[in-house]
């Protein structure tokens, strides 16, 4: 039997540590919060830190207690590595690789089990998972909606500009599904830029921007959004 594939959001940076865990688990307790069943998966997650002899991801613990804990904890991020390195070198430290295929069917175990699923990839859009195989590409074989996440800071106008063009000419041309773009304050102390990225960045980039988070907000910012989409 074949099983149709939900909704399926797939949050990935301009960069490392935009807050992309922070905005994709603000969005699985607010959708969860309308009472959506939410999948969570983290395909593969490096910098884990050992618990009672197991690697755990904060990362995939984040998420999958935003969403209420919908099945396991190894479901959500199956494969996990040490070092704080990009994954494909962090598994090679351990002589191990990172399982291309496995990457695609640990979302496709999701299928049929939840209304939407929520992907939060690894480090920026191109960022490797796995040996010659980035987030963009995850995202293209999940055919998985974007929603790029950016740090509001000096330098994030040409990261976004970036970023943005090379989705859309992925894939000889085809490109990906670009949903929009969400500026996010990591840091409690931000520079001057701040204030005028947002309208910056609607100059040059023509991918709607679904909101801007200020340091530690809550999700009021993309609420309306995601009424909207889902």
């Amino acid at each position: 039997m074949i099983v149709k594939a939900p909704p399926i959001l797939f949050f990935t940076g301009t960069d490392t540590d935009v807050g992309k865990t922070y905005v994709a688990s603000l969005t699985a307790k607010l959708l969860a919060g309308y009472g959506m069943k939410i999948g969570v998966y983290k395909p593969v997650a490096s910098g884990c830190d050992y618990r009672n002899g197991e690697l755990v991801s904060e990362d995939a613990l984040g998420l999958w207690q935003s969403a209420g804990r919908p099945e396991s904890l190894e479901r959500v991020c199956p494969q996990r590595f040490a070092a704080p390195l990009a994954p494909p070198s962090a598994a090679a430290l351990e002589n191990r690789i990172v399982d291309k295929d496995e990457l695609i069917e640990g979302a496709k175990w999701w299928y049929g089990r939840c209304s939407l699923l929520i992907v939060e990839g690894a480090g920026g859009l191109f960022s490797p998972l796995a040996d010659r195989f980035s987030n963009a590409d995850l995202a293209y074989a999940l055919r998985a909606t974007l929603v790029l996440v950016a740090e509001n800071r000096l330098g994030v106008i040409h990261q976004v500009v970036a970023t943005t063009l090379a989705a859309k000419h992925f894939a000889d041309g085809e490109g990906l599904n670009l949903a929009g773009i969400i500026l996010n304050q990591a840091m409690s102390r931000s520079d001057a830029s701040a204030e005028t990225n947002l309208t910056e960045i609607r100059k040059y980039c023509h991918v709607p921007l679904l909101g801007s988070l200020p340091y530690g907000s809550d999700a009021s910012p993309i609420e309306q959004w995601l009424r909207k989409a889902c």
